[in-house]
């Protein structure tokens, strides 16, 4: 009887002293309750549609000379186009609770089309004496497409 007795009561302080350690563990132990495990969720999505269709014509004229002795002289002619598209940029910071998780869904679709036509002459000259200026065209196009930045701290 003695030892029935001790080991019941060696049983019964094992449960209080190892019952509060094992339940202690919110998101797992004998018993996890959703209540007590936080758990952070991100959903970003980004459906991006970009068009540029971006024209840039400069000239100094259609240029003719007739007759014995002609002359043009054109002025000069510059043309520029800069096209700058940043599209589907997600930036995420979260701060991560001590115990529990972190869930981070990102999507960037993005459909981006640039069509850019530059053109620059000085003119279309024919004929007799003809003094053509200076002609510049210049096109830049830059794109940034699906960026994304995700910081997690604790």
């Amino acid at each position: 009887m003695k030892k029935i007795l001790s080991t019941s009561v060696l049983a019964f302080a094992f449960a209080l002293v190892a019952a509060p350690a094992l339940a202690s563990n919110c998101c797992g132990g004998w018993h996890p309750q959703q209540s007590c495990c936080p758990e952070v969720t991100i959903d970003a999505d980004n459906f991006s549609s970009v068009s540029n269709f971006v024209s840039t014509i400069s000239n100094s004229g259609k240029n003719l000379a007739k007759g014995w002795f002609s002359g043009i002289t054109s002025g000069a002619s510059t043309a520029g186009s800069i096209v700058d598209n940043a599209v589907g940029q997600n930036s995420i910071e979260v701060v991560a609770p001590s115990t529990g998780k972190v869930n981070i869904d990102v999507a960037n679709m993005a459909k981006v089309n640039n069509m850019v036509t530059t053109v620059s002459n000085s003119g279309k000259n024919m004929g007799g004496f003809v003094v053509s200026g200076a002609s510049t065209a210049a096109a830049s196009v830059a794109n940034v497409v699906g960026l994304n930045i995700v910081k997690i701290t604790k």
